[in-house]
């Protein structure tokens, strides 16, 4: 069914080689993400425009959050029901080096979401209020949720990691 489909989007008239669906799921998959990319740019913007004005969100706004939502989970469910986002290591040195250098990225993805979260959210309340008033208190608050964001990356990643004897 699933190569019926692809035929009939992509106008193709017969069954296509190994190497020809190898090369459509990745143009397919390539263009899935920049679209999904686009649309969460779009949401961005709406949600400006949405606080610069100062108007309730309209019904696309949410349509699209629970597509982009949808797609996020479907994609992330699939991957893991097939166990392709496991990764295989042969050695106990060669885990322990991957394990290091993921609590280094996890430490600075958190560190990095947390002060684009103060950035932004201090943005977008100057936008609402046209007054600044983000203290050391609300940095702090965010890089404790960049903290428990880096952490929750961290295990996340471990989980995936399996020696293989």
């Amino acid at each position: 069914m699933k190569t019926k489909l692809i035929n009939r989007i992509l106008g193709f008239s017969s069954n296509r080689d190994e190497f020809q669906h190898q090369e459509i799921y990745q143009i397919l998959g390539h263009t899935g993400m920049i679209l999904w990319c686009i649309s969460m740019i779009y949401m961005f913007v709406r949600l400006f425009f949405i606080n610069y004005q100062q108007t309730s969100p309209s019904i696309d706004y949410f349509f699209i959050l629970i597509m982009n939502l949808t797609y996020a989970g479907v994609i992330t469910i699939r991957l893991r029901v097939s166990k392709v986002d496991i990764e295989e290591i042969y050695s106990y040195q060669d885990y322990m080096i991957l394990k290091k250098k993921m609590k280094w990225q996890a430490v600075f993805m958190g560190i990095t979401w947390g002060l684009e979260m103060f950035a932004l959210m201090g943005f977008f309340d100057f936008l609402y209020t046209g007054t600044y008033n983000y203290g050391f208190i609300h940095l702090t608050i965010w890089l404790c949720g960049g903290a428990l964001f880096g952490t929750s990356m961290y295990f996340s990643g471990k989980s995936k990691l399996t020696i293989v004897e």
